[in-house]
């Protein structure tokens, strides 16, 4: 990436963070999310992203949160209006995943995710 296209990319990390990815000799990882509020299976992953950067940032490296997905539960849905976007959310999350990593700005993905739709989005 070019200059400008770089300080774009890490413009609201914290200074530590800047140095660390200006030099571009350190792992960038980016956490890209299911999370909700609503459904108990993403609770744990509320707190994920400030653990991954602090164990990124222990090893000298920088973690940034790129994206976040939307996420359905057709557990919630089963009977009700909106049950047929279940299938449908998953191109959706795959589209989401695919959009908060187009910025190339990443060495590794961390996709935080859980259900039989969410996941297989977050990695499509």
């Amino acid at each position: 990436l070019s200059c400008g296209n770089l300080a774009h990319g890490f413009a609201a990390c914290n200074q530590s963070d800047k140095d660390t990815l200006k030099f571009m000799n350190k792992a960038n990882v980016a956490i890209v999310s299911a999370y909700n509020d609503m459904l108990s299976a993403h609770q744990p992953y509320q707190d994920f992203p400030d653990v991954i950067r602090r164990a990124a940032n222990g090893m000298g490296s920088v973690a940034q949160f790129a994206g976040g997905t939307p996420a359905m539960c057709d557990g919630v849905t089963q009977g009700q209006p909106g049950m047929e976007l279940s299938l449908f959310s998953r191109d959706t999350i795959a589209m989401s995943t695919s959009v908060a990593l187009s910025h190339n700005m990443f060495d590794a993905t961390l996709l935080l995710g859980i259900c039989d739709k969410i996941v297989p989005g977050l990695l499509i």
